[in-house]
């Protein structure tokens, strides 16, 4: 009897390893597409790394229709059960639910599928301005402008050179008409920026001081009309 256990046991062992190899061998044969990161979940399902790439190409598409809608919702359920410590993944869940939202409609599943998103991300990594960020980014598309203000006040005592919390911010204050908090705030941000110049910069800086052309632009124009409309 020793020797078909011990035979069945090796036998386990050898699968073990030269499964997750044989995942990251398909993952990593070629350029990423869809039907390799199925092949790779199917040889290996706790392998998160096709799951995330998944996740992080169905985000980035300009549109969703319900059937990519519901793929983006799968693939990232699958992420954050093989890596339910990660962060980055759970986000990515509230980034999908937020979007669907967004996109779709504002249905209970996905505004509570967002919010336990950004929820556990935030309470995985609390020092990291951009979940937080990404949270209050989220509140105030649906309307929930107090909820917004208080997560992105935590962005920015976390990170006070947190640029686009200091835009976000700025946004806020001119959904709520006030102009000087406004004004304020996108001044910090065009501070935060300034303090980049010329020096060089590890990779967590150069994220926290970026922001993008379009949403300084945003802001900027946003408070030229309203300072104008006030001063008419």
């Amino acid at each position: 009897m020793r020797v078909p256990a011990a035979l069945a046991l090796a036998f386990a062992v050898l699968w073990s390893v030269a499964t997750p190899a044989l995942a990251r061998r398909a993952w990593w044969s070629g350029p990423s597409t869809a039907a390799r990161a199925e092949r790779a979940e199917r040889a290996e399902p706790w392998f998160s790394e096709p799951l995330e790439w998944r996740v992080d190409q169905l985000l980035a598409r300009p549109e969703w229709s319900w059937p990519e809608a519901a793929e983006a919702i799968s693939w990232s359920r699958r992420a954050v059960e093989v890596h339910p410590g990660g962060a980055r993944a759970w986000s990515a869940l509230g980034d999908v639910h937020a979007r669907v939202a967004a996109e779709l409609g504002p249905w209970p599943d996905a505004l509570d599928g967002a919010r336990q998103g950004f929820g556990r991300a935030t309470a995985l990594e609390p020092h990291l301005p951009w979940y937080w960020a990404r949270w209050a980014a989220f509140e105030r598309s649906v309307g929930q402008l107090a909820d917004a203000s208080r997560l992105v006040e935590r962005a920015l005592a976390e990170e006070p050179r947190f640029v686009r919390g200091w835009l976000l911010e700025a946004r806020l204050a001119l959904d709520r008409g006030d102009l000087p908090e406004a004004a304020a705030s996108f001044e910090r941000a065009r501070s935060a920026a300034a303090l980049g110049r010329g020096r060089q910069l590890t990779d967590y800086e150069r994220d926290l001081l970026r922001a993008p052309a379009w949403q300084v632009e945003d802001v900027a124009r946003s408070l030229t009309h309203a300072e104008g409309h006030s001063g008419g």
